[in-house]
């Protein structure tokens, strides 16, 4: 959907300031200026409280599938629903849209040129993006000069909510969303146990910060650097149980004084900061999905879509839950770890009941499921430890974690779910060469870190003869791979036929 306006009769020279309201006095004349102003400081502050306190994503709906139609090829539907902007703006989709993705590449032949790479690959990125707009409506008569036509004395007396969206082969900014993740999904790797003392306070928080390092240069980089929190915790970072809530206290201080000001990127408001290379335009945008449509070459600088299904990845979309559900979810969280009462009365009456039963130790997975100490061989799926620390593999020096892991076809798709962001960069190449890549890949640095790759072929229904992957190198690009079937590259039509199994651990000398 896109919206025009014409040129409009107005005395405005600049935009109103969000920060200003209108100073009413007995006698003051009222101009459009002063209620235009008006509008944007309450406006301004509806938005600023939802970025900041809030946050930004979808809220409801907006639900991002693919279908063929026989006749125009694979198409995307999106259905209605409700988003937030990270600017703030509420953005309303009152009905399903669809957009054909044929008939899309062949009106963007040079962005889809340039995902495409070279050699070409087989399929591109596709990303669907969901941006607010607002559009003048509801003409009316305005006082006029003389000498002006009848459509110069009309001019919009209403501006309406809108929203457009967009296919883009560029992933639109959402730094604050994966530094989120990344953030998280960090701090949930310390082990928390009451083996032995915690790790000092101020300890705990340099761990942090060291991993955040390249945010905290003294001299400002000019484009975000790659990742948010760059390895994992320090093997020995552990904090006791007694302590945990003042340990993920200050680590949330931390957070909200020293990284999120470094991370949010905001063009309006309170303080704005970002990055050169950063796009203002981004900032009333939202990603729904990431779709890997597949292209054929139809001549030199064109393309096609085949009738193909087209997958959809919306793990990476950002989203809000709403009070109510977190409260929900808070009150029976709470309830599943205080228990139900005893038969026979409410707590502290009735018998005490039996103690239960310990069950099986090989699974350490739940720490109240002790259990038999079962086949102790196989000690390093300890499981989830529960209340006991994050994802971890016992070892016995050093560090030692599964850093990516999943199933990718020879297409080039992911098979959800995949384990950290593993994909393969670009398409399987003539010679057999792949890429791996993963969120927060770093080549091995000799004599610190090593990587270890495990990969199996899948050939599902391929006619394949003797399938192997192999390692050939570690670049910073990523993992270069080599896809064979008995000596020679497999033939391009058996690759969406075949999967590759992946694993990859790093081990860190600490």
């Amino acid at each position: 959907m896109s919206c025009f306006s014409s040129t409009t009769n107005t005395t405005s020279t600049a935009a109103p300031d969000p920060a200003k309201h209108v100073n009413y006095n007995v006698g003051m004349v009222l101009g459009a200026d002063d209620f235009t102003q008006e509008f944007a400081y309450l406006s301004g502050r509806d938005q600023w409280m939802a970025r900041d306190l809030i946050g930004y994503g979808t809220v409801r709906g907006l639900k991002v599938a693919t279908e063929i139609d026989s006749v125009k090829g694979p198409r995307v539907i999106v259905d209605p629903g409700v988003a937030v902007s990270p600017n703030g703006q509420m953005i309303c989709v009152s009905n399903a849209q669809c957009a054909y993705l044929r008939d899309w590449v062949a009106d963007h032949a040079t962005d889809v040129m340039s995902a495409a790479g070279s050699p070409i690959a087989s399929a591109v990125r596709v990303y669907v993006v969901l941006c607010y707009r607002d559009c003048p409506v509801d003409n009316v008569p305005i006082a006029g000069e003389p000498c002006r036509t009848e459509d110069q004395l009309m001019s919009p007396s209403r501006i309406k909510d809108d929203f457009c969206l967009e296919l883009r082969t560029k992933k639109p900014n959402q730094r604050e969303e994966d530094a989120i993740r990344d953030f998280v999904a960090w701090l949930k790797q310390i082990s928390v146990n009451d083996s032995g003392p915690s790790t000092p306070l101020d300890q705990f928080l340099d761990a942090i910060r060291n991993a955040a390092g390249a945010w905290f240069a003294s001299s400002p980089p000019t484009s975000p650097p790659s990742d948010f929190m760059f390895g994992s915790p320090p093997a020995l970072l552990r904090v006791q149980s007694a302590d945990l809530c003042k340990y993920v206290s200050a680590a949330l201080r931390l957070w909200i004084t020293e990284l999120r000001p470094k991370w949010i990127g905001r063009w309006h408001g309170c303080a704005p900061s970002h990055f050169e290379s950063d796009n203002a335009a981004d900032e009333d945008c939202v990603m729904l999905a990431e779709l890997n449509v597949p292209i054929n070459p139809a001549s030199p600088g064109t393309f096609t879509v085949p009738n193909a299904n087209v997958a959809v990845n919306d793990r990476s979309r950002p989203y809000l839950v709403h009070l109510r559900m977190l409260q929900e979810w808070l009150v029976c969280g709470l309830a599943g770890s205080i228990g139900s009462p005893p038969s026979g009365g409410a707590p502290g009456q009735g018998p005490k009941g039996d103690k239960g039963d310990k069950g099986d130790k090989g699974d350490k997975g739940d720490k109240g499921d002790k259990g038999d100490k079962g086949d102790k061989g196989d000690k390093g799926d300890t499981g989830d430890p529960g209340t006991g620390g994050g994802a971890f593999v016992e070892r016995s020096a050093g560090s030692y974690a599964i850093v990516a892991a999943g199933i990718i076809n020879g297409n080039g798709v992911e098979v959800q779910p995949v384990y950290n962001q593993l994909q393969m960069r670009g398409a399987v190449q003539p010679n057999g060469d792949f890429v791996l890549v993963f969120k927060g890949y770093r080549p091995p640095e000799p004599g610190k870190s090593q990587l270890i790759v495990k990969a199996l072929v899948m050939r599902r229904d391929a006619p394949l003869r003797l399938p192997a992957v192999t390692l050939k190198a570690f670049t910073p690009d990523g993992i270069v791979m080599t896809l064979q079937d008995g000596g020679g590259p497999i033939q391009p039509p058996l690759l969406p036929q075949m999967s590759i199994v992946i694993e990859i651990s790093r081990f860190e000398i600490t």
